[in-house]
């Protein structure tokens, strides 16, 4: 199924507010998003790099990523408890939040983060 247009215009919106700050980290993109979610799925498909599904454990999901070679740039985009679960994660993995806020779709929230230097 074809994400509608609204819903591409929407992650893409979404991306630009967070684009004047990231353009400053390195290469190397991981985003975590909500498979249940169209919005979530259409965003991490327009991120480029990595697009992984948030599935299972999100802790052990986040340690197993963080400890395979830490991406320079980390997004979520989920629901609220995911979001808390998987930015505390990072965050002790050596993460510093560049965002954090709702998403234009009903219910999913964006969370933004680059590696410590």
């Amino acid at each position: 199924m074809r994400p509608d247009r609204r819903t591409v215009l929407a992650g893409a919106l979404a991306g630009a507010v967070a684009a004047p700050a990231i353009a400053k980290a390195k290469p190397g993109i991981l985003t975590l998003y909500d498979p249940a979610e169209q919005a979530a799925r259409a965003f991490a498909a327009s991120q480029g790099g990595r697009a992984i599904a948030i599935e299972g454990d999100r802790i052990r999901l986040a340690r197993r990523l963080f400890s395979q070679g830490a991406p320079e740039r980390l997004t979520v985009i989920g629901r609220h408890a995911d979001l808390l679960l998987l930015s505390e994660a990072a965050q002790e993995a050596g993460y510093r939040t560049l965002t954090s806020e709702p998403f234009p779709s009903d219910g999913l929230y964006l969370w933004t983060a680059i590696k410590r230097t």
